[in-house]
């Protein structure tokens, strides 16, 4: 698996982003909330993610832009167990990644709470998927 975070990854299907937020999962990584769901997706990959940045507490486009920037990279370095994980037990994950803080922080605290959140995603599918089978 390589780091890479090509266009089929990318979550833009405003269904299954509708979806998301109606019945997947949440849980907060200050400055991180993510979301996800055991979904079928549109495209043949295991996981698909988006990021989002509020508009209200970051009306400068390049404010919001700059942290999306991070939570992308920090997504992207991160993914590889919960991909594999994921691929391993033949489900397809949609993931949303929403920075809540009101203020900047520093790439490395993004990137901490990113891995520390897509471990617990990984962790919780991993669960679910050996109750399924019980």
């Amino acid at each position: 698996m390589d780091q890479s975070f090509p266009k089929i990854e990318k979550l833009k299907s405003k269904k299954t982003i509708d979806g998301l937020f109606q019945k997947g999962q949440s849980k907060v990584f200050f400055p991180l909330r993510i979301v996800w769901m055991d979904t079928p997706l549109s495209e043949a990959v295991a996981i698909q993610c988006g990021v989002s940045v509020s508009k209200k507490k970051f009306p400068n486009a390049t404010d919001r832009n700059r942290i999306k920037r991070q939570l992308k990279e920090a997504y992207r370095l991160n993914k590889t167990p919960l991909y594999n994980e994921s691929a391993q037990n033949d489900r397809q994950l949609a993931i949303m990644l929403l920075f809540i803080d009101k203020k900047f922080c520093d790439y490395s605290e993004i990137h901490r709470q990113t891995q520390r959140a897509l471990r617990f995603v990984s962790q919780k599918i991993t669960a679910d998927y050996a109750q399924s089978i019980d």
